[in-house]
């Protein structure tokens, strides 16, 4: 499990060890895509591989990249190119600066005494490039970047370069959204509000 700050006053209402999740302000689609792109480039080896060892060496994927070593010791003592390929691909799908702690899900007994789930988040857009409820929660210049590794060109081993400079995301606050009749019937808002799930403050504040 990825390690960020979290407090209770952001999830509130919540379970914070067993309701949350680690969400991906850039999506992992748009993450992998940016590998296959890079390994498309057909760079020799040694560019290739000073491109990898850049973002590994990013202060904030490097903490994790240790982490992983440290927990699993005895596996890294034999090193196989399969156990470095998991490596540096968990590096880059859980660089930490990515991710935001939010609602996950609530396990409980439906009435056939079955153990199911309900999913706590209202607006998860695993499908876009990025996630844009959590996106704009964020300054400026952490939209910037996300915005330029975004952009449709092919500057790829650039766009990698500043996915390892992402700075700490700003903290984001919860809530849970309760269904108001009124409020309900507007039709300009951008994201239709479901009751009794969870969404960035912010945009609750927008589509009332």
């Amino acid at each position: 499990m990825i390690k960020i700050n979290v407090d209770q006053d952001s999830l509130p209402g919540l379970d914070i060890d067993n309701e949350k999740s680690a969400h991906h302000i850039l999506s992992d689609e748009t993450i992998i895509d940016l590998l296959n792109k890079l390994k498309n480039l057909n760079l020799d080896e040694k560019t290739y591989i000073n491109v990898l060892e850049k973002f590994i060496n990013s202060p904030c994927v490097k903490d994790i990249v240790m982490g992983i070593i440290n927990q699993k010791e005895t596996l890294y003592k034999k090193r196989t190119s399969a156990s470095d390929g998991r490596l540096i691909f968990s590096a880059f799908c859980w660089n930490p600066h990515n991710l935001i702690y939010g609602p996950g899900n609530r396990s409980f007994l439906n009435n056939k005494n079955i153990l199911t789930s309900k999913k706590l988040r209202g607006y998860d857009p695993k499908e876009q490039p990025f996630d844009n409820e959590l996106f704009v929660t964020q300054d400026a210049t952490f939209q910037d970047i996300i915005t330029k590794i975004t952009a449709e060109d092919n500057l790829i081993i650039e766009k990698l370069s500043l996915f390892g400079s992402l700075p700490r995301p700003a903290r984001v606050y919860w809530q849970q959204f309760l269904s108001n009749k009124n409020k309900a019937d507007k039709s300009d808002r951008s994201i239709t509000l479901a009751p009794n799930k969870y969404y960035v403050t912010k945009i609750i504040e927008r589509n009332l």
